[in-house]
Order: structure tokens, then sequence, then C-alpha cells
């Protein structure tokens, strides 16, 4: 490899992934700019295109390594060997997809404009499985905010679109590859046959996902014009995210009291009051029935009263335990209260979090990997995941309590909305990141969901995303990031 070639090598490498973190909430747009994305894997196949296989694979490690350590930099305020971790070994995966993609190229030439987004997107899709899964950094959700893209996760999911995005980059790095090579040998590029069918199957691939989205749009408007209602308030204490000891807890527990009173006050009519993940830490039935510790207790006791004494129902986040055949366990649950019925004394319905954050939450494949976790520092919490969804039911509307991450995975948010959930609520804290660009990849994740299943969706949140998101996935109302605050409307339920 000459000077020359390596430079332009490292332009390439470097220049799609300015455009990848410029597409996706980051560090240098909060938001993201959706252009980015559909112009990020044109230089991405490129590079792979004038690479050896050998080099393809080592410029896929440097690209996976930069890619997300660039686009999970909020990771540094949680745990700096985590965010090294993790980039690591999307640095591994990437540069297996590339050596692929190398082979593909030399062996079979004429297909590779096809096969090698195919293989990058099915190892995409494969590190979304299983208990190391991990949905960041996917390219499609960086259109989070382009309405028919997003109503054309009814049929695709997010794939549709992430497929659209990497087809497009490798098309035109087929052609720009095309020309480069005519120019060097000082002729003209000459428009084939062939060269229209990459382009009809590109142009018929992004018509498709189109015609979707607007076919989905009108499905959902149908839907919410057959609708029920359901009226809430979603609770942002924008609290400490390391609040620990008893002093903490009770002045967490004043602020959201403080929040759902004024939300309550404006808006007498609501249905369903919504607390985010862990907001009140100390478990709920344990402190009231069996508590060693008073002062737990009491405040237990008086968050109960204080519920019990609304008309609203409500929803809360909560260190639970249970025991079963196998002992006791703690969960990170979602408890369901309504006043009369299930809060003195405390008998509530639970979901407990079936899909457990990897290294932060629980040891995936313990007896292989239990040595990584030492890596991840005394901060992290083990749960136990719980084993079964939970549908609630609350003035006749059936909704699911996904928490955290959980609504960053389509498999998750599917099975709730087949056992019969209307409404996804979903309860987040993510305030630890103390990132926006980390909030709204989180959020970019969301609204799939919706649009895949056609339901609306809540957030409440520690300090953001707190929002409302309609069947279609738009973000119909939301709350201002860090900052105490409440946030109250309707949802229509189809």
């Amino acid at each position: 490899m000459t000077v020359k070639s390596f430079l332009s090598s490292l332009f390439l490498c470097f220049l799609s992934l300015f455009c990848i973190v410029c597409a996706q909430p980051g560090l240098l747009f909060s938001s993201g700019l959706a252009f980015f994305g559909w112009i990020s894997y044109i230089p991405f196949f490129l590079l792979l295109r004038f690479s050896s296989v050998r080099m393809a694979a080592l410029w896929g490690a440097l690209y996976g390594f930069c890619k997300f350590f660039l686009l999970m930099f909020w990771l540094i305020t949680y745990n700096l060997p985590a965010l090294f971790g993790i980039s690591l070994a999307m640095a591994g995966e990437t540069a297996f997809i590339c050596l692929l993609c190398g082979l593909l190229q030399k062996k079979i030439p004429r297909f590779s404009w096809m096969l090698m987004p195919l293989v990058t997107l099915f190892f995409e899709f494969l590190r979304t499985t299983g208990e190391l899964g991990f949905s960041y950094g996917i390219v499609g959700y960086s259109q989070w905010r382009i309405g028919l893209l997003v109503q054309s996760a009814w049929i695709f999911g997010v794939w549709g679109t992430s497929f659209a995005i990497m087809l497009t980059g490798s098309v035109f790095a087929f052609y720009a590859e095309s020309v480069i090579k005519a120019s060097e040998k000082k002729t003209r590029f000459v428009w084939k046959g062939a060269d229209c069918a990459r382009a009809l199957v590109l142009v018929a691939c992004l018509l498709i996902l189109l015609v979707v989205g607007m076919v989905s749009g009108l499905l959902a408007d149908r839907h919410e014009k057959e609708n029920k209602m359901l009226s809430v308030a979603l609770i942002q204490p924008n609290s400490n995210p390391w609040k620990n000891g008893l002093d903490a807890y009770a002045d967490e527990l004043v602020s959201l009291i403080e929040l759902t009173d004024k939300a309550l006050s404006e808006h007498p009519e609501t249905q369903l009051v919504v607390w985010s993940e862990t907001a009140f830490v100390p478990d709920l039935v344990k402190h009231y029935t069996q508590s060693l510790d008073p002062g737990r207790r009491l405040l237990s006791q008086r968050l109960l009263r204080y519920i019990d004494g609304k008309s609203a129902a409500f929803v809360l986040g909560n260190n639970h335990q249970e025991k079963d055949e196998d002992g006791m366990h703690e969960y990170n649950s979602a408890l369901f209260f309504q006043a009369g019925k299930n809060v003195l004394p405390p008998e509530p319905l639970v979901y407990n979090k079936m899909r457990l954050v990897p290294f932060t939450e629980q040891i995936p494949y313990p007896r292989l990997l239990w040595p990584l976790a030492k890596a991840f520092g005394s901060d992290a919490h083990y749960w136990s995941a719980g084993k079964k969804t939970t549908v609630f039911t609350v003035d006749g509307v059936r909704f699911c309590t996904p928490i955290c991450f959980e609504d960053t995975f389509a498999s998750v948010i599917k099975k709730m909305c087949r056992e019969g959930a209307e409404v996804i609520v979903n309860l987040s804290n993510d305030s630890w990141s103390h990132s926006l660009a980390c909030q709204n990849q989180h959020l970019s994740m969301a609204v799939f969901r919706c649009a895949e299943n056609h339901v609306p969706a809540v957030r409440s949140t520690a300090s953001g995303q707190t929002c409302i998101i309609d069947a279609r996935g738009r973000v119909v109302a939301e709350l201002e990031p860090f900052t105490p605050g409440y946030l109250c409307g309707s949802l229509s339920i189809r």
C-alpha cells in the first residue's frame, strides 16, 4: 500500500465516521441530522471496495472502535472501562463484517453491491439478540424524526430503513469506484444495463419504504378515530442518579409528591400517574410489612397513604423482592397501585424487568464472563431477570411497562403488545449519563416501537426525555430535559 492510497483510505474511513456521528444524536448534534445517515455508508463501502481482504478487516476494526467510542461517549460518566469494552467488542464485530464484505467483493464481485449491505444488516440484527443484545448505533434510528420512514417500521421494523441506507451507500460506492477506475484509465464511465438495474433496485426499495410508511400512517389515523382515551401525568424529578441513604430518599419523595400534586391540581381528570424507573428506591412492600429499618418503614407508609388518597392510579419504579422455590430474588420493577383496591396493605400488581443491561444489571453467561464484570466497577447493581410480561388495566385501557432500555428491543415490545397492551408506558432513568445525546438516542429507538405496533407511548423519566408519542411514532409533547417538571396529556387508544 502506497502512502497515497493509505491516506485516501484513512480519509474515507473518517469521512464515514463523521457522517454517522452527525446522523445520530451525539457529540455534534444532540438530536442528529438524518441526511448524514444517507451518505454515511458511501465512503464506508467505497473504502472496502478499494481494500484488500486483510486491510478491509483492519479498517473495519478502526471504524468500529471509533464509531462506538464517539457515539457512546456519555458512558465516560458511568464507567470508562465500559466504554472501552463496548468499543473493542464493536471493533471485533465490524472487523469480521468487513472481512466478509472483502471476501464477497473478491469472490462474487458481480453481486457484491447487494450482498455487502445484506451482510452488514444481518450482523447488526444479530447484535440486538441474546443476553448481550445491544441496539445502540443502528443507522436506521438516525431517521427517527422522518415520519414516513418511522412509519414503515410497521412492516419492516427499523431494519427496512437501515437496509435502504446501506444499499444507497453500496450502490453509490459502486458507481464511484467505476468512475474512479475509468478516470485512472483516462476513459469515460459508460452506463450499462447492469448499472440501470442497480439504480432500479435502489429506487424500488425506497419507494416500497415510502408506500408502506404512507399506508401505515393512514391505518394509524383510522385507529385513532375509533378510540378510547387515557389521561396521564408523567413526573420528571430531575433527581440525583446516585441518590443513596434515607435523607436522599426522603427528599426525593417530597419532590415527587410536590410535582404530582401540581399536575393533579391542574389536571384533575388524570387517570394514571407515572413515576420513573426506581423513582422510589426502598422496597415498598418489604418495608411496609417486615422492615427492621423504622426510617424506611415510615417513608414507605407515607408514600402508600399518599397514593391511597388519590383518585388516579399510580405506576412507579421500585426495587422489589419476591420469593420462589429458588429463594429470594431482587428485581427492578414497576408497581401498579389503585386507591382503595391494593394500596393499604400494599398488594401491587408487579412487572419485573426481563431484559437487563449487560454488566450493569446482570452478568450474561456468568460462568464465562464473570471475570469481565470486575472491570465495570462497584457501581453495578445486579438484579434477577423477570420471567413474564405483565399487562395492567386502568379504566378499560390495557398497558405494558417496559423498564428503561427494554423499549430499545422490538421483540420485547412486540410480545407485550401481542399479550394485549394498547399503550406503552416506559419508565426510564438515563440521568446518570448527564447527556442529552444519550437520552435522545434512547428516544430515537422508542419512537420505532410505537410505529411497529400502532400503539401510542408515554415515557416517564428521571431527567428526560419525558414525552408522549402517538401511534405513528411522532413525539407530540415533550418536557424540557434536566429540569423538574410534569407533563400531562391524553392518549388516543385504538
